[in-house]
């Protein structure tokens, strides 16, 4: 979970996060936050994104939990995932 604390902004690796826009678990808020302190204080590459209208998790669902609505934000995490690396 983000949290905001002195060294949320000191990544030693490159780093992509995937945020889900409805998430319980990490609130847009943290999100914010991050992407503030990454800004400033980051030394090495990172991306952020956020998909609207997913929840938590939403990457990791298997075949038969994903909707028709959210199977093209799911191939995308998945496919920025597979980019990044």
């Amino acid at each position: 979970i983000v949290k905001d604390s002195e060294d949320v902004h000191n990544l030693k690796n490159p780093t992509l996060f995937i945020f889900a826009e409805n998430d319980a678990v990490i609130p847009l808020e943290q999100v914010s936050l991050l992407t503030q302190k990454l800004k400033t204080h980051c030394k090495v590459e990172y991306q952020i994104k956020t998909f609207s209208g997913q929840t938590h998790g939403f990457v990791h669902r298997k075949r038969e939990d994903c909707s028709a609505e959210d199977k093209p934000y799911i191939d995308e995490a998945r496919r920025n995932l597979l980019e990044w690396l």
